[in-house]
Order: structure tokens, then sequence, then C-alpha cells
């Protein structure tokens, strides 16, 4: 089953709140691709009209048990490494739009943690700030990845700038994610 909402709409269980947090070694080289019209139009609104709100979509999926924080953090270096979508960015110049691309091997990730919230509230309004500071399609990265630990089930989110994906790609992350998780946990 599939469920579309608005952040306003979501309220996960309360538990403690592990980012993973991504950066990288470089300045990046020119994308080969550059910027889609959809792109161009998208950077564009969101750099003259900064006061609309960003442009991000969400992923919100459970694993079984408390996650290994390790294992998922390995799981999302080599997700990232794989899709150079996730890996570019797009700088604004005279000439135009030009987009950048990081090389895999320049990806890390890291667990950063945020502490343990008490409610669905507090966490949805830990989301709705870290989504909005951190998440712009002009600068690296242009996402959070994150998980709610809790010792019955984990909540993994994924949250993007428009941008570098869109909803049905969005949509694959859970199974990706999921087998890389496995893999790494020893599980495939």
């Amino acid at each position: 089953m599939v469920l579309v909402f608005t952040i306003r709409d979501y309220l996960p269980e309360p538990g403690e709140l592990v980012e993973f947090r991504a950066s990288a070694a470089g300045d990046g080289l020119d994308h080969p691709a550059g910027a889609c019209d959809v792109q161009t139009s998208h950077v564009r609104r969101h750099l003259t009209a900064p006061e609309v709100g960003h442009g991000w979509l969400a992923t919100f999926f459970d694993l079984p048990g408390r996650v290994d924080v390790g294992a998922l953090a390995r799981a999302w270096r080599t997700w990232l490494r794989r899709h150079d979508a996730l890996r570019t960015w797009f700088a604004p110049e005279d000439t135009g739009l030009e987009r950048r691309l990081l090389p895999p091997e320049a990806v890390t990730v890291r667990p950063v943690g945020h502490g343990r919230r008490a409610s669905g509230e507090a966490v949805r309004a830990w989301m709705r700030e870290r989504f909005t500071e951190a998440i712009s399609p002009v600068a690296w990265p242009g996402f959070v990845a994150g998980a709610i630990v809790r010792d019955k089930s984990s909540t993994l989110f994924f949250a993007v700038d428009h941008a570098h994906t869109d909803g049905c790609s969005l949509a694959r992350v859970f199974a990706e994610i999921r087998a890389l998780y496995t893999a790494e946990t020893g599980g495939a």
C-alpha cells in the first residue's frame, strides 16, 4: 500500500533520530547532461522566490527491529554512489545553469545522532525544520536521509529536492535501501 500526503499530515512514532549525513571531497565535475528544462525551471523558481517554500519530496518506510546504524550508513553510501542524480547540484552562472557531478568514490556517509523525540509531533517538527534548512537544488547534498530508531521497528526517511527526482523514482528507494541494508547485515 502506498500513501501520499503532506508532511503536516504525517505523524510518525517517536524514537531516536539519526541522520545519515553525506559529504564529499572536491568540487565536482561538469555533468555531461546539463540541466533539463524542468530542472532549470525548478531552480529558477527556487532562486527567485525562496519564500514560496522548498520543492522537496520525501518517502518513509519501516524496517523490522532496531536498525544497525553502521550497516545502514554503508547502505546509504553504496546507494548514493550508484545514482549520479543524487550526486549532483546546480550552479547558477552568468551564462545559464551549470550542473555539477561528484564522482562516486568522493561520497562518504556518517551517522549523526539528533537525540530522542518523545512524540510524533516533535519528530515531524524536526523533519520539517531539517528538510527546509538542508535541502536545496543549488547545494550538495540536495537531500536528507535518516531513521527514527526504535526497538521493535525503525522508520527510514529520505527527503530530496524535486530537481533530483520525481514521485515515481522516489518509490524505488524502499526496495533499493532495504536490499543494500540486508546485504550489509549479512542477509543477502
